[in-house]
């Protein structure tokens, strides 16, 4: 049965084992008195499972290298495993120890992998939380008083919820937007009667990456090979990109390479269309992709003026549910935004003064709603 951790397809071939299913295997194939067989299975804890499956193709290597980026990224935790039909592995897992090499060094279309599952928990025990630190942000390119985050408009039983508490209260929508993959309903956590609101809220497992904020690598091509996605996605911010990096959260992507693109998901034609810079003669001069998380994305930019011989660094920010990416002064620099600097990114820029600062986790559903 085919399943999906997270964004990622895991082929019907990967076998989940935990420690008695591994026991019983390899005593079937007379491997229970060697060594390492039995470090292996007694290294598993009851709540945790073995992933193991290969993958075989064009793309092999570069769905291993996601598999692998996955397992170590430091801001994803606790994600979706499932299948597309009821089974008793579906729920939130954490990642964790994970292996990836080629089945033959002398083939490179097949990788095997891997990795420790530990259970964290299902929809019947678990709510979906967007934990939030509000905070001013120095954005000289917008005043608006307002903290926004999204959430992907299936989710069910939307509340701000205090976890010290434990106490909640309704969300009003601000505005539902149309994305590629889904509908996001936008909320303003400054609206909220909790100093440090946290969003909750239940939301089927195949659902769950619809409207998140991803990074691509492009990898230099189309993202649609023969119908294929054939980008890479990238969990770490020490991945090493082959093309440009791609932020996208269904409303907005933006191109991180040689210079700066920005695209705007137009939902009436279902495509995606360019959103032109201001003129300047301020160009992106470098960048770093600094957090990778399905609530937002950041990226260290460098930005410099060749003709007066000068740079500015700001933080790109883009949390799901945005139109524009957030340019925040960067910690070691001074504000104010140099003009022509502002003229360049106005009209790519969201106006917000304010950051919701979230970061996405799970809470006890008793605490919840008991």
């Amino acid at each position: 049965m085919d399943r999906d951790l997270y964004t990622l397809h895991i082929p019907a071939n990967a076998q989940i084992m935990n420690r008695s299913e591994i026991q019983r295997n390899l005593a079937t194939h007379g491997l229970l008195d060697e060594d390492t067989a039995s470090v292996e299975s007694l290294s598993l804890e009851p709540n945790q499972e073995l992933l193991r499956g290969q993958f075989a193709g064009k793309y092999a290597r570069l769905m291993a290298a996601e598999v692998e980026e996955l397992f170590d990224a430091g801001s994803i935790s606790q994600v979706p495993f499932y299948a597309a039909g009821e089974s008793g592995k579906d729920g939130y897992y954490s990642l964790e120890n994970v292996d990836v090499k080629p089945l033959d060094p002398n083939v490179d279309e097949l990788r095997e992998f891997d990795g420790r599952l530990t259970k964290a928990g299902t929809r019947e025990s678990k709510r979906r939380a967007v934990r939030t630190s509000v905070a001013q942000v120095e954005n000289d390119l917008g005043n608006d008083q307002t903290a926004l985050l999204g959430v992907d408009a299936a989710a069910s039983d939307v509340q701000w919820f205090d976890e010290e508490t434990e106490q909640t209260e309704p969300v009003s929508v601000v505005e539902t937007r149309a994305g590629e993959h889904g509908d996001v309903e936008v909320v303003d956590a400054r609206a909220s009667s909790f100093s440090s609101p946290t969003l909750v809220y239940d939301l089927a497992y195949q659902q769950e990456r619809n409207v998140d904020v991803v990074v691509w690598d492009d990898h230099d091509r189309a993202k649609l090979q023969d119908g294929i996605n054939s980008w890479q996605f990238c969990f770490s911010t020490g991945h090493e990109f082959a093309g440009a990096a791609v932020l996208d959260n269904g409303l907005v992507r933006v191109h991180l390479d040689a210079g700066l693109g920005v695209e705007a998901y137009m939902p009436g034609d279902d495509s995606w269309s360019t959103v032109g810079l201001g003129t300047s003669d301020w160009t992106l001069d470098d960048w770093s992709i600094s957090r990778i998380g399905p609530s937002r994305v950041e990226a260290s930019c460098r930005f410099r003026d060749p003709t007066a011989d000068s740079e500015f660094w700001l933080d790109l920010r883009l949390p799901r549910g945005y139109e524009r990416p957030q340019w925040v002064v960067a910690q070691q620099e001074t504000p104010p935004t140099p003009s022509g600097l502002q003229d360049l990114l106005d009209p790519v820029a969201d106006t917000q003064d304010y950051a919701s600062e979230a970061v996405q986790g799970l809470v006890a559903r008793e605490g919840v709603i008991g």
